[in-house]
């Protein structure tokens, strides 16, 4: 298996299959400039999550004005990651980003931050008597987070969200159930932008306070040789077993799974190692990406990260955050244990052999070297099922990967290393950054036109219906038989 490690280039296979981590190459200067940004980034969540005592919508506004701003520097109008050497003798270029992008990403953090930076008092008197400098900064920052979005997830949830928009302000032509009053461009930046329930609402609120931190910890604790130990323990369990490479490629995935809320990370962090030892084995080769396709995808329900949805959950339903891991403990174990079914009678059926003594890791140096990489983990686990909050449990989780990552004997943590970590930490969670801005005006549409409630109507009145006109023609159809 060693063979199969050399020469993989991990964070070069993570761009090219995650279009969330296709950023575009510009130059040295400017990147040492968004590293540092990156870096200030980290350190001000940590903080203010930890720490600091910051008023709720400037915590969001901070986290906002950093996101949307990063990603018009760091996503072109187009997904090229490529560094153009022309856009050097360019004018409208400084270090391969053009000026409007500068230009967007001044407006985007002007935007963000003007709201919050308002006195509470005065804020207050604005909640429906928006002035015009209000309704301007705030069409401005919809408009910037709907192009972010599209930047740096793709034009599906930008759409949707302008579909919503449509909806909220040409509400007296909408069909059925559905219709309502609607509001004018006025009404809805002021429901959107000034109240807390648009775009500084819960779903950024989640992304600041939480999943920021959580990801930052999976990066982290991925460092200091979590993510390798896991892969090799994975190999350990199941290697030598008939067709081993396809279940160490589940319990590596589910392994991975504890400590990244991302599906596609999970696959080419595993899949790399994996999928050429399942081929090598015998198996298909779609086969092989199938099974490390799927397991790497129970991913996202494996506690105790579960990505930002457990988080909004934990908003939503007030419930404490280790009712929500309890739930979604068994159902994993459920997937993994289906996918582990089918790759054992697959690899009967094909007659598969295991991993030789010689391809296997040894057990005594897989302990020896990275056994202080677990502690992170026990620790993040401890707090939250102790009752801990969810941003107190990551804060600690984070102070032990730096404190074991600088006093492991092997593969020790540098301050440089540290510096890296904390660009790369905040440099993932863009893409998710925006898409949670870009979710909070699909749930501002929500609470200001009732449609939850409409929606609920509509499936209620509809399997009414279809129950209606089954009784009527059951008569009928038991005549015929």
């Amino acid at each position: 298996m060693e063979n199969l490690k050399e020469n993989i280039n991990f964070e070069e296979l993570e761009k090219k299959y995650d279009p969330q981590l296709s950023f575009r190459k510009v130059g040295p200067k400017l990147d040492l400039v968004i590293i540092t940004l990156l870096v200030s980034m980290s350190l001000y969540h940590f903080w203010a999550s930890g720490f600091g005592l910051v008023r709720e919508v400037l915590h969001r506004g901070i986290h906002i004005s950093y996101v949307i701003g990063l990603v018009f520097i760091l996503f072109g109008w187009r997904r090229n990651n490529v560094y153009n050497e022309k856009n050097r003798f360019n004018f409208f270029y400084f270090q391969n980003v053009s000026l409007l992008d500068y230009t967007l990403a001044f407006l985007a953090v002007s935007s963000a931050l003007y709201l919050p930076l308002l006195p509470p008092e005065i804020l207050a008197q604005r909640v429906g008597n928006p002035q015009a400098i209000d309704v301007f900064m705030g069409s401005i920052l919809i408009i910037l987070t709907l192009e972010a979005a599209r930047r740096s997830v793709g034009p599906t949830l930008p759409l949707i969200s302008i579909i919503f928009i449509l909806f909220a302000i040409f509400g007296p032509y909408a069909p059925g159930a559905l219709k309502h009053g609607g509001t004018s461009w006025l009404g809805f930046v002021n429901h959107i932008y000034i109240t807390n329930q648009g775009v500084y609402g819960v779903a950024v609120g989640v992304m600041a306070q939480y999943v920021f931190l959580f990801i930052l910890f999976g990066v982290l604790a991925t460092r200091v040789g979590l993510g390798k130990l896991f892969i090799d323990l994975s190999m350990l369990i199941a290697g030598k077993f008939s067709g081993g490479p396809a279940k160490v490629a589940i319990f590596s995935s589910a392994f991975m799974g504890t400590i990244s809320g991302s599906s596609i990370a999970n696959t080419v962090t595993t899949g790399s190692l994996t999928i050429p030892a399942m081929k090598k084995v015998g198996y298909p080769s779609h086969f092989s990406g199938a099974v490390e396709a799927a397991s790497s995808t129970g991913g996202q329900i494996t506690p105790p990260i579960l990505g930002a949805a457990a988080f909004i959950m934990v908003e939503y339903l007030e419930i404490p955050l280790k009712d929500i891991l309890a739930a979604a403990l068994i159902p994993a174990l459920l997937h993994y244990f289906g996918i582990f079914i089918m790759v054992h009678l697959e690899a009967k059926k094909l007659g598969l052999r295991g991993l030789s003594q010689e391809e296997m890791p040894n057990f005594l140096g897989v302990v020896k070297d990275n056994w202080l990489s677990l502690l992170p983990l026990f620790i993040l686990v401890y707090f939250i099922l102790s009752g801990r909050t969810p941003d107190f449990a990551a804060i600690y989780g984070i102070i032990s990967c730096i404190v074991i990552g600088f006093i492991k004997p092997n593969n020790r943590l540098n301050i440089k290393d540290l510096w890296l970590c904390l660009a790369a930490g905040a440099k993932n969670t863009l893409a998710v950054g925006a898409a949670a801005v870009c979710v909070g005006i699909i749930v501002g549409v929500v609470t200001l036109t009732g449609v939850g409630f409409r929606l609920g109507f509509v499936v209620i009145q509809t399997a009414g219906d279809i129950s209606n006109f089954f009784s009527n023609i059951w008569p009928i159809s038991f005549f015929f038989i």
